[in-house]
């Protein structure tokens, strides 16, 4: 009876010890877990900045486009009232020809024409240039925005995945531990 006796508070002491090492082992993981939560927690918070920040560049040079679209816009018009300058030029210059008039006078009406014609279509010439440049800007401006975009699309792609294994792990510790809203967490850095 007493070897009985013996056996029984010998397995209620295993079974109180075994009990305090599950018990310390568990707050060891929830350490480790915790450790682990505010890591993955930091990390959605960079992430998230990042995304910001990116949205932010890529925005500034969509500016940008517009703002050089609308000066295309307006050399746009100054060419095609350059344009049809030359083309009234031309259709002036042959009818000159087309009266075929010798005198002197005639013939400096027509070389003043031709002069005429001359500047409008270098002035035209002079106009083209910038205008073929600022396209240029415009499709680099668009090719940088397009690297741009993909760079806040991979970097929100990165904060969801980053936000949602927050989640998880918040609703998982947020049974075991008292923590603070993750929501709130993630969001500070647009407070400050």
């Amino acid at each position: 009876m007493l070897n009985l006796i013996i056996l029984f508070a010998g397995l209620i002491a295993v079974a109180a010890i075994s009990y305090l090492v599950f018990k310390r082992l568990k707050k060891r993981r929830l350490a480790i877990q915790f450790q682990i939560y505010q890591a993955l927690l930091q990390d959605a918070r960079q992430s998230r900045l990042q995304y910001v920040s990116a949205l932010e560049v890529s925005e500034k040079v969509k500016f940008q486009i517009d703002a050089l679209q609308s000066e295309v816009s307006a050399m746009k018009g100054k060419q095609y009232n350059c344009r049809a300058n030359i083309r009234k030029l031309i259709q002036d210059l042959r009818k000159v020809y087309a009266a075929n008039l010798t005198t002197q006078y005639d013939l400096n009406i027509r070389d003043k024409k031709k002069m005429e014609l001359f500047h409008a279509w270098r002035a035209y010439d002079i106009l083209k240039t910038p205008y073929n440049q600022k396209f240029v800007e415009i499709r680099t401006h668009h090719e940088q925005y397009a690297k741009l975009a993909n760079e806040a699309k991979e970097r929100s792609e990165k904060w969801f995945s980053d936000k949602k294994k927050v989640m998880d792990l918040y609703g998982y510790l947020s049974g075991e531990m008292k923590l603070a809203n993750p929501r709130e967490v993630l969001l500070k850095g647009d407070k400050e």
